[in-house]
């Protein structure tokens, strides 16, 4: 344990993943190991195709890796015990509910009582900037206010692990470096019960202004290229030489495959 002694929540241990595609085996990623500590955002960075998104779904129980295995606070991952909540690269929500029953429906799967799922729905509806849309149905909202509901219903569970499948990706610049901007803050001042993130992007910039610590992978299969460790302050200045050199770092590590 390092880093200031900070816990590690998850830690994936030499993970592979193979998969039969026309009758020949398929490595999708091979022998990947990290690790999400309290108090840290942890970015998985690589190409498309390098197995990213492979590796959020078996943090999430949705996959298991063919070989190697991952911990959660040092026992096996266990998709019933061990609830981590994903926010997808799409929207995705129930059309037939509102933005308000959207969230509360998954509160009602963890068998939390109506006062309280009302309570919670209303709070994170709040701090994801869709107050006065408790009624309004997903068809009546843009992208972006969709992509806001997929963060208020992942945050309302309040699990301690949160990941996040480059969930800005599908937005336009400024929508995203909005949405960019007002999670970190809320992460910064302690407003959300989520006490680590691990989040898949193709954005190096993202990656940096967001980061504790970047795994950078190669293109399919993928495999660890670096570790890079990130000790700026937030909020970070995207102007600064520091930022700059450590996106030069990252660019010529991807550019070097």
């Amino acid at each position: 344990m390092v880093s200031g002694k900070r816990k590690v929540i998850l830690k994936a241990d030499n993970i592979s993943k193979v998969v039969e595609e026309k009758g020949k085996k398929l490595v999708i990623f091979d022998s990947i190991s990290f690790e999400i500590r309290e108090k840290e955002i942890v970015s998985i960075l690589g190409p498309t195709g390098s197995g990213k998104t492979s590796i959020l779904n078996m943090v999430v129980g949705l996959e298991k890796p063919t070989a190697g295995e991952i911990f959660y606070r040092g026992e096996p991952l266990d998709s019933e015990r061990h609830i981590v909540p994903l926010i997808p690269q799409q929207p995705i929500s129930l059309p037939w509910l509102t933005v308000q029953e959207n969230i509360e429906v998954v509160l009602e799967a963890k068998g939390i009582p109506l006062r309280q799922r009302i309570r919670t729905a209303l709070k994170y509806i709040d701090l994801m900037g869709l107050d006065s849309f408790e009624d309004t149905y997903p068809r009546e909202l843009t992208l972006a206010m969709r992509q806001r509901l997929s963060f208020a219903r992942a945050l309302s569970v309040e699990e301690e692990l949160l990941a996040m499948d480059d969930p800005f990706t599908t937005l336009d610049s400024l929508t995203a470096e909005d949405l960019r901007e007002e999670f970190i803050r809320l992460w910064l001042e302690n407003q959300l019960v989520v006490k680590g993130i691990l989040l898949t992007t193709t954005n190096v910039e993202e990656a940096v202004y967001f980061s504790d610590r970047v795994y950078v992978l190669s293109r399919r299969p993928g495999r660890l290229l670096d570790i890079v460790d990130i000790n700026m302050p937030h909020p970070r200045d995207r102007d600064s030489k520091e930022f700059a050199d450590i996106m030069d770092h990252i660019y010529s590590v991807l550019l070097a495959l």
